[in-house]
Protein backbone atom coordinates (compact mmCIF):
# COMPACT_ATOMS: atom_id res chain seq x y z
CA UNK A 1 0.00 0.00 0.00
CA UNK A 2 2.66 2.32 0.57
CA UNK A 3 4.20 1.51 -2.65
CA UNK A 4 1.37 2.68 -4.17
CA UNK A 5 0.99 5.79 -1.92
CA UNK A 6 4.05 6.60 -3.29
CA UNK A 7 3.78 5.99 -6.76
CA UNK A 8 0.46 8.05 -6.46
CA UNK A 9 3.24 11.17 -4.77
CA UNK A 10 5.92 11.33 -7.32
CA UNK A 11 3.07 11.15 -10.10
CA UNK A 12 1.72 14.53 -7.89
CA UNK A 13 4.75 15.82 -7.44
CA UNK A 14 5.54 15.79 -11.45
CA UNK A 15 2.29 17.37 -12.08
CA UNK A 16 3.10 20.00 -8.99
CA UNK A 17 6.99 21.04 -11.00
CA UNK A 18 5.54 21.43 -13.89
CA UNK A 19 2.36 23.61 -12.64
CA UNK A 20 4.71 25.74 -10.04
CA UNK A 21 7.05 26.41 -13.48
CA UNK A 22 3.91 28.05 -15.15
CA UNK A 23 3.55 25.00 -17.26
CA UNK A 24 0.10 23.15 -17.77
CA UNK A 25 2.00 20.31 -19.10
CA UNK A 26 5.67 18.62 -19.33
CA UNK A 27 7.01 20.19 -22.28
CA UNK A 28 8.61 16.59 -23.12
CA UNK A 29 10.33 13.71 -22.18
CA UNK A 30 14.13 12.82 -22.38
CA UNK A 31 14.23 9.28 -24.76
CA UNK A 32 18.24 8.35 -24.74
CA UNK A 33 21.05 9.31 -22.98
CA UNK A 34 25.03 8.67 -24.14
CA UNK A 35 28.24 10.13 -24.76
CA UNK A 36 26.67 13.50 -23.19
CA UNK A 37 24.21 13.77 -25.48
CA UNK A 38 20.10 13.66 -24.64
CA UNK A 39 17.55 13.18 -26.98
CA UNK A 40 14.23 14.69 -26.47
CA UNK A 41 11.04 13.85 -28.34
CA UNK A 42 10.34 17.00 -29.16
CA UNK A 43 10.98 18.77 -32.19
CA UNK A 44 10.44 21.90 -34.59
CA UNK A 45 6.73 20.78 -34.76
CA UNK A 46 6.65 21.64 -30.68
CA UNK A 47 8.38 24.96 -31.21
CA UNK A 48 11.63 23.76 -30.36
CA UNK A 49 14.36 25.75 -31.17
CA UNK A 50 18.32 25.57 -31.13
CA UNK A 51 19.87 27.39 -28.22
CA UNK A 52 16.69 26.37 -25.92
CA UNK A 53 17.34 25.68 -22.35
CA UNK A 54 15.27 23.21 -20.20
CA UNK A 55 14.94 21.86 -16.68
CA UNK A 56 15.54 17.71 -16.24
CA UNK A 57 12.67 17.36 -13.39
CA UNK A 58 12.29 14.64 -10.73
CA UNK A 59 10.17 14.17 -8.40
CA UNK A 60 11.71 14.38 -4.62
CA UNK A 61 9.31 11.91 -2.25
CA UNK A 62 9.81 12.83 1.87
CA UNK A 63 8.64 9.32 3.61
CA UNK A 64 8.49 9.37 7.15
CA UNK A 65 11.57 7.56 8.37
CA UNK A 66 9.29 5.36 10.75
CA UNK A 67 5.77 4.60 9.37
CA UNK A 68 7.01 4.86 5.49
CA UNK A 69 4.04 7.68 4.73
CA UNK A 70 4.60 10.07 2.11
CA UNK A 71 4.64 13.50 3.90
CA UNK A 72 5.80 15.56 0.98
CA UNK A 73 6.66 15.53 -2.65
CA UNK A 74 9.48 18.66 -3.34
CA UNK A 75 10.08 18.51 -7.44
CA UNK A 76 13.48 19.83 -8.23
CA UNK A 77 15.73 19.77 -11.09
CA UNK A 78 18.35 16.85 -11.16
CA UNK A 79 20.03 18.97 -14.34
CA UNK A 80 19.67 21.00 -17.50
CA UNK A 81 20.36 20.35 -21.21
CA UNK A 82 20.76 22.85 -24.21
CA UNK A 83 19.33 22.13 -27.69
CA UNK A 84 21.88 21.99 -30.15
CA UNK A 85 20.14 20.05 -33.23
CA UNK A 86 16.17 20.33 -33.88
CA UNK A 87 14.65 17.89 -35.94
CA UNK A 88 10.85 17.77 -36.99
CA UNK A 89 10.09 15.30 -34.00
CA UNK A 90 12.93 14.95 -31.56
CA UNK A 91 15.59 17.06 -30.70
CA UNK A 92 19.59 16.45 -29.84
CA UNK A 93 21.02 18.52 -26.43
CA UNK A 94 23.92 18.50 -24.88
CA UNK A 95 24.11 18.08 -21.46
CA UNK A 96 25.03 21.26 -19.76
CA UNK A 97 24.30 20.07 -15.66
CA UNK A 98 23.25 16.88 -14.63
CA UNK A 99 23.38 15.36 -10.80
CA UNK A 100 26.41 12.84 -10.57
CA UNK A 101 24.75 9.16 -10.44
CA UNK A 102 21.35 10.30 -11.95
CA UNK A 103 19.94 8.98 -15.11
CA UNK A 104 17.74 11.29 -16.95
CA UNK A 105 16.42 8.90 -19.30
CA UNK A 106 12.71 8.92 -19.37
CA UNK A 107 12.69 12.43 -16.71
CA UNK A 108 10.45 14.97 -17.87
CA UNK A 109 11.75 18.35 -18.85
CA UNK A 110 10.49 21.44 -18.70
CA UNK A 111 11.51 24.67 -20.83
CA UNK A 112 13.81 27.38 -18.52
CA UNK A 113 11.85 31.07 -18.58
CA UNK A 114 13.00 31.86 -15.05
CA UNK A 115 14.93 34.54 -15.40
CA UNK A 116 17.25 33.72 -12.48
CA UNK A 117 17.74 29.94 -13.20
CA UNK A 118 18.79 31.00 -17.00
CA UNK A 119 21.71 33.19 -15.26
CA UNK A 120 22.09 29.65 -13.62
CA UNK A 121 22.19 27.50 -16.14
CA UNK A 122 23.93 29.94 -18.59
CA UNK A 123 27.12 30.26 -16.00
CA UNK A 124 27.25 26.26 -16.54
CA UNK A 125 27.36 26.44 -19.82
CA UNK A 126 30.17 28.96 -20.17
CA UNK A 127 31.69 27.13 -17.67
CA UNK A 128 31.61 23.96 -19.78
CA UNK A 129 33.14 25.49 -22.87
CA UNK A 130 35.74 27.21 -20.76
CA UNK A 131 36.85 23.62 -19.64
CA UNK A 132 36.58 22.31 -22.91
CA UNK A 133 38.86 25.06 -24.09
CA UNK A 134 41.27 24.16 -21.64
CA UNK A 135 41.41 20.38 -22.66
CA UNK A 136 41.79 21.42 -26.46
CA UNK A 137 44.67 23.95 -26.01
CA UNK A 138 48.53 22.13 -24.92
CA UNK A 139 50.23 22.56 -22.39
CA UNK A 140 53.66 22.41 -23.87
CA UNK A 141 54.88 24.77 -25.64
CA UNK A 142 52.02 27.20 -25.43
CA UNK A 143 52.48 27.33 -21.68
CA UNK A 144 56.21 28.35 -21.99
CA UNK A 145 55.29 32.28 -22.94
CA UNK A 146 53.28 33.67 -20.21
CA UNK A 147 49.62 34.48 -22.00
CA UNK A 148 49.86 32.63 -24.99
CA UNK A 149 48.32 29.56 -23.06
CA UNK A 150 45.74 31.95 -21.88
CA UNK A 151 44.67 33.55 -24.91
CA UNK A 152 44.55 29.87 -26.49
CA UNK A 153 41.30 29.54 -24.10
CA UNK A 154 39.95 32.47 -24.66
CA UNK A 155 41.23 34.49 -21.39
CA UNK A 156 42.35 37.02 -23.87
CA UNK A 157 42.40 40.24 -21.69
CA UNK A 158 44.70 38.07 -18.86
CA UNK A 159 46.55 36.70 -21.62
CA UNK A 160 47.58 39.59 -23.28
CA UNK A 161 48.09 41.94 -19.93
CA UNK A 162 50.71 38.51 -18.89
CA UNK A 163 52.46 38.46 -22.48
CA UNK A 164 52.79 42.63 -22.70
CA UNK A 165 53.86 42.83 -18.97
CA UNK A 166 56.48 39.84 -19.41
CA UNK A 167 57.66 41.18 -22.68
CA UNK A 168 58.01 44.71 -21.96
CA UNK A 169 59.60 43.82 -18.87
CA UNK A 170 62.05 41.54 -20.58
CA UNK A 171 62.91 44.05 -23.41
CA UNK A 172 63.79 46.69 -20.49
CA UNK A 173 65.65 44.08 -18.53
CA UNK A 174 68.03 43.53 -21.37
CA UNK A 175 67.94 47.07 -22.43
CA UNK A 176 68.58 48.98 -19.09
CA UNK A 177 71.48 46.24 -18.61
CA UNK A 178 73.22 47.19 -22.07
CA UNK A 179 73.32 50.89 -21.16
CA UNK A 180 74.69 50.03 -17.54
CA UNK A 181 77.11 48.53 -19.28
CA UNK A 182 78.20 50.99 -21.43
CA UNK A 183 78.38 53.05 -18.45
CA UNK A 184 80.84 50.88 -16.60
CA UNK A 185 82.64 50.77 -19.61
CA UNK A 186 83.00 54.51 -19.58
CA UNK A 187 84.21 54.63 -15.88
CA UNK A 188 86.48 51.39 -16.17
CA UNK A 189 88.45 53.69 -19.78
CA UNK A 190 88.27 56.81 -18.10
CA UNK A 191 91.82 58.63 -18.13
CA UNK A 192 93.80 59.43 -14.95
CA UNK A 193 93.26 63.11 -14.16
CA UNK A 194 89.58 62.82 -15.06
CA UNK A 195 87.24 64.76 -12.82
CA UNK A 196 86.14 63.10 -9.89
CA UNK A 197 82.56 64.20 -10.85
CA UNK A 198 83.10 62.05 -13.83
CA UNK A 199 83.85 58.88 -12.43
CA UNK A 200 80.83 59.70 -9.78
CA UNK A 201 78.39 60.43 -12.86
CA UNK A 202 79.69 57.29 -14.75
CA UNK A 203 79.47 55.20 -11.76
CA UNK A 204 76.34 56.25 -10.66
CA UNK A 205 74.75 55.92 -14.09
CA UNK A 206 76.10 52.13 -14.43
CA UNK A 207 75.06 51.32 -10.97
CA UNK A 208 71.44 52.73 -11.63
CA UNK A 209 70.72 51.48 -14.84
CA UNK A 210 72.13 47.84 -12.96
CA UNK A 211 69.48 48.23 -10.34
CA UNK A 212 67.03 48.72 -12.44
CA UNK A 213 67.67 45.85 -15.04
CA UNK A 214 67.37 43.73 -12.03
CA UNK A 215 63.83 44.89 -10.90
CA UNK A 216 63.00 44.38 -14.83
CA UNK A 217 64.46 41.15 -14.59
CA UNK A 218 62.23 40.22 -11.29
CA UNK A 219 59.19 41.41 -12.46
CA UNK A 220 59.51 39.41 -15.68
CA UNK A 221 60.29 35.96 -13.60
CA UNK A 222 57.18 36.91 -11.51
CA UNK A 223 54.98 37.01 -14.52
CA UNK A 224 56.59 33.81 -15.91
CA UNK A 225 55.64 32.04 -12.25
CA UNK A 226 52.46 33.65 -12.17
CA UNK A 227 51.93 32.02 -15.44
CA UNK A 228 52.48 28.69 -14.57
CA UNK A 229 50.10 29.44 -11.09
CA UNK A 230 47.34 30.73 -13.38
CA UNK A 231 47.95 27.14 -15.29
CA UNK A 232 47.97 24.47 -12.88
CA UNK A 233 46.43 25.87 -10.09
CA UNK A 234 44.07 28.93 -10.75
CA UNK A 235 42.15 27.00 -13.48
CA UNK A 236 38.91 28.47 -12.98
CA UNK A 237 38.41 31.26 -15.47
CA UNK A 238 37.10 34.51 -13.03
CA UNK A 239 34.16 34.82 -15.47
CA UNK A 240 33.23 31.39 -14.20
CA UNK A 241 34.31 30.91 -10.86
CA UNK A 242 31.22 31.14 -8.19
CA UNK A 243 30.50 30.39 -4.79
CA UNK A 244 28.62 27.58 -3.23
CA UNK A 245 25.46 29.31 -1.25
CA UNK A 246 22.30 27.99 0.56
CA UNK A 247 19.16 30.25 -0.90
CA UNK A 248 16.32 29.99 2.11
CA UNK A 249 12.50 30.75 1.22
CA UNK A 250 9.17 30.04 1.68
CA UNK A 251 6.87 29.11 -1.26
CA UNK A 252 3.30 27.89 -1.86
CA UNK A 253 2.99 24.24 -3.41
CA UNK A 254 0.46 23.32 -5.55
CA UNK A 255 -2.24 22.86 -3.06
CA UNK A 256 -1.68 26.51 -1.82
CA UNK A 257 -0.37 25.81 1.55
CA UNK A 258 3.08 27.59 2.12
CA UNK A 259 6.38 25.51 1.77
CA UNK A 260 9.84 25.58 3.53
CA UNK A 261 12.17 26.10 0.16
CA UNK A 262 15.80 24.98 0.36
CA UNK A 263 18.33 25.32 -2.48
CA UNK A 264 21.70 24.89 -2.84
CA UNK A 265 23.60 26.54 -5.43
CA UNK A 266 27.12 25.45 -6.59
Amino acid sequence: MNAIRTVVAVLLGSVAFVHASGHTHSDGLVIRHEMGLIYIDVGQRNGVMKGDLYDIVAPEVISHPLTGDTLAVTPKSVGALQVHQVLDKMSIAKVVQLKPGDDPVLKSIVKVNNSERLAEIEHFVKRNMFYSMRRQVDLLPNGLIPGVYQMGIGEDRKGRLLFGVHLASLIGGIAYRVYGNDFLDQYNNLPEGTPDRTFGYNYNKASDHRKMSNQLFWLSGAMYIYNWVDILWMGDSANVRTQPSLDLGVKPNFSGNLMLSIMHRF
